[in-house]
């Protein structure tokens, strides 16, 4: 029986370390410092001998055009720092990208590995390791599509989880009884029009506008998702409802510059998204603009989500990114929302 108490009692006292053990782990990575950083930003660490014969393959990633904007903009601004640099400084930021060229490195460790909130949170951490030169070469070739979305999406990602939590509970009410679609609005964002299947909200400052146009019409076949219906009935939405500056004018699509469009599926649902510029008609205004269109196939209606920028003076990368955030939370709701807010 002493025995079975001594065996007893020391299973039980593993049992209450392991348990410490697991809720010290969570602890900690609570108590992980908020990451730092501007968004967009990514810090290379690579050795200075080694970032030459990897620039080409570097700039190929980092300085390629962030899509349709005005002015040529970079996708990611890149800080490249030597190995022996990287210090408390530098350890909390949000991205963090490692060139690791080792000599010795076995053939199946060649390879681009992801890890997260390592020293901070939430952290983006990738590792790229090669045995020379020119296989990191073509390492960072291969991988220049993975990367560059694996970022971005962690930039998206950070910047919904934001807006989600500071939402305008009486802007989500008005969306979600209207268009029976989910979509994280943030505050700040104002109300100009509401009618039955037209709503424009913003956000405006000294510095740029930032509007989001949402917009439903009946569904008839397939052939409305093709660019050229999502644009024709873009620009009647915006010819009724969005006019200019001066008598006569009103926001279109800018048709000198093709539109850039994806389709995917997500979720089991199709998208279109569609970027592009927008320019006002017998006027002189005009900017980039994102959006994306789904089926809301319980009401047979197409649903359009977009978001525009208007910064003549300023650099719009990130503020197209934050529109862009908002847009990836969309959701077609199945159970109906109860009245809005008036």
């Amino acid at each position: 029986m002493k025995k079975f108490i001594g065996i007893f009692l020391s299973f039980f006292v593993i049992f209450i370390l392991l348990q410490g053990c697991n809720e010290d782990e969570k602890h900690d990575k609570t108590l992980l410092p908020v990451i730092t950083g501007k968004s967009g930003e990514v810090v290379i660490i690579v050795n200075k001998n080694e970032y030459p014969l990897t620039t080409k393959e570097l700039k190929d990633i980092f300085t390629q055009d962030y899509p349709m904007l005005p002015q040529q903009e970079s996708i990611f601004t890149a800080i490249p720092i030597p190995h022996d640099a990287f210090s408390s400084i530098f350890k909390t930021h949000r991205n963090l990208l490692f060139i690791n060229i080792k000599k010795d490195l076995p053939e199946d460790s060649v390879g681009v590995y992801v890890k997260k909130d390592i020293w901070a949170a939430p952290q983006l951490i990738i590792q790229a390791y090669a045995p020379s030169d020119a296989v990191m070469a073509q390492l960072l070739a291969k991988k220049k599509d993975f990367i560059v979305n694996l970022i971005n999406d962690w930039e998206l990602k950070r910047i919904s989880d934001t807006y989600k939590k500071i939402q305008d509970r009486d802007v989500l009410a008005k969306i979600e009884y209207k268009f029976h679609i989910f979509l994280a609005v943030p505050k700040g964002y104002n109300i100009n029009i509401d009618t039955t299947d037209f709503l424009w909200i913003s956000r405006e400052t000294s510095e740029m506008s930032q509007g989001l146009f949402i917009y439903s019409y009946p569904y008839k076949d397939t052939s409305d998702f093709n660019t050229d219906s999502l644009i024709t009935k873009r620009n009647e939405f915006l010819k009724r409802f969005i006019k200019g500056p001066t008598f006569g004018s009103w926001m279109t699509t800018e048709r000198r510059v093709v539109p850039e469009v994806t389709r995917y599926v997500k979720n089991g649902k199709f998208y279109v998204k569609v970027r592009g510029l927008w320019k006002v008609e017998n006027d002189y205004m005009g900017g980039p603009f994102v959006s994306i269109s789904t089926l809301n196939a319980d009401r047979s209606r197409i649903i359009t989500v977009e978001g525009y920028v208007y910064a003549p003076k300023y650099k719009k990368r990130e503020y197209v990114r934050q529109l862009e955030a908002i847009l990836s939370t969309l959701e077609v709701l199945k159970k109906k929302p109860t009245k809005s807010k008036k």
